[in-house]
Formats: C-alpha cells, structure tokens, sequence
C-alpha cells in the first residue's frame, strides 16, 4: 500500500514595488534666485493694445481697399460692356451708310 500525502501551500502576496526614481543629474554651479514684485515685468493689457489697434487698423484699411477694387473692376466691365455695345451700334449705322450708297 502507498500512502500518499496532499500538502497544500500559500505564499504571502507581494507588495507592489515603488516606481524607479527619474533620473536627476549631479547639481553643479550655484543656485541664484531673483525676486520679482507684482507689476515689474508685462501688463499684458497694455502691452497689447497698441499691437491690437495696429491689426485692426490694417485688416480694416485691406478690406476697404478690397471693397473698392471690387467697385472699380464692377466699373470697368460696365464700361468695357457698354463700349462695345456702342462700338458695335457705330459699325451697324456704318454698314448701313455704306449699303444706302
């Protein structure tokens, strides 16, 4: 006869492991700090306000001139238009003087 045995075993449960440390390099040099008071650098507002009113100005001066262009172009093709609508008239009156004699 063989005697067999079960034997069970649990092993604790492992801590999770810490994340490795990033990677630092060795200070060198002297640490220096500069104090700064509320309104010693840049006003954001006011530094900005003349930019801005230069940016408008000019996107607003470009579209007028835009605008006006396209008037003149609308004029000049009016005026092409009716040119030749005459210049053909002319040739008519012409042809007919010419047919007439």
């Amino acid at each position: 006869v063989i005697e067999v045995e079960c034997v069970e075993a649990q092993t604790d449960e492992f801590l999770p492991e810490p994340p490795p440390e990033q990677y630092r390099p060795q200070k060198t040099g002297v640490d220096v700090y500069t104090q700064v008071e509320d309104g010693e650098l840049f006003d954001f507002d006011m530094e900005v306000e003349p930019i801005l009113d230069v940016i408008v100005n000019k996107t607003l001066e470009q579209s007028v001139m835009e605008v006006e262009e396209e008037f003149e172009m609308e004029s000049m093709h009016n005026f092409k238009t009716e040119w030749y609508r005459r210049q053909q008239a002319m040739m008519k009156d012409w042809q007919e003087q010419v047919q007439a004699e």
